[in-house]
């Protein structure tokens, strides 16, 4: 009888990773093309099975104006009605990635985590490269290993885009993706950059700021606890001198 029970266990946990494995590949398969075939008749209750998560996937379906703010976390006593929550298991993540980047109301988007599932930044940064209402992006979790580079096309085409915030612990090779992006991008429409707690360094910072020379329109910058030293502060001194004009506010 144990043999048989264990034999039995080991055949429900199998069949109970394979339905897993199936429906992880399955979202991976799905692209913007399949959202939008399907983004007026889905059931979003459906494909979430948390009544919270299904209504914040409704009002952005709807282009509700009041939902102006949204925040993605793994918070379980987070019950605001802002929030996204990543707890809640069988949800297709795709769909939130979806109607973030087809959102005409959506100005804050702040992300302090992305769950324990495979390749839901991918969803949600894709989203975030489609859309053109966010004006204040706040990352608070690392990218697990998604180059800051992807963002790029966000960073380019939103010209609503006023404050970047990245909140996290920041490795050589990440604060060199960053330098790339903003240099590449030059997001004139950028007021308000924020690094704190990002442990940058000299070196990571240095790129950082040789990127800045051509955002003179900054009026906030907000680098505490970096550790960037006397080099790193030379390069910022050097990126400000090259603003024949700044419009420069805060330095922190």
């Amino acid at each position: 009888r144990v043999a048989s029970f264990l034999l039995l266990h080991s055949f429900e946990r199998g069949i109970g990773c394979t339905v897993e494995i199936d429906r992880q590949q399955a979202m991976e398969r799905r692209d913007f093309d399949y959202y939008e075939a399907r983004a007026r008749d889905v059931k979003l209750a459906d494909i979430t099975s948390c009544e919270d998560n299904a209504e914040i996937l409704r009002r952005l379906r709807r282009q509700d104006t009041s939902l102006d703010a949204i925040n993605i976390t793994d918070d379980a006593d987070d019950d605001d009605d802002d929030c996204f929550n990543l707890l809640c298991e069988g949800d297709d993540f795709g769909w939130l990635g979806y109607f973030i980047g087809k959102s005409k109301c959506l100005g804050y988007l702040r992300i302090y985590s992305w769950g324990e599932e495979e390749n839901i930044e991918a969803f949600i940064i894709d989203g975030i490269n489609r859309n053109r209402s966010i004006n204040s992006l706040h990352i608070g979790t690392d990218l697990r290993g998604v180059s800051f580079r992807n963002l790029g096309p966000f960073l380019r085409n939103n010209n609503r885009l006023a404050e970047l915030e990245l909140n996290f612990e920041v490795g050589l090779e990440c604060a060199q993706s960053i330098a790339l992006t903003l240099g590449e991008s030059q997001c004139q429409s950028l007021k308000n950059l924020r690094l704190n707690d990002c442990n940058l360094g000299a070196e990571g910072f240095i790129g950082i700021a040789t990127a800045l020379r051509t955002y003179r329109q900054l009026e906030d910058l907000h680098l505490e606890n970096n550790n960037i030293d006397l080099m790193g502060c030379i390069a910022l001194g050097e990126t400000m001198r090259g603003w024949e004009t700044s419009n420069l506010k805060h330095l922190d």
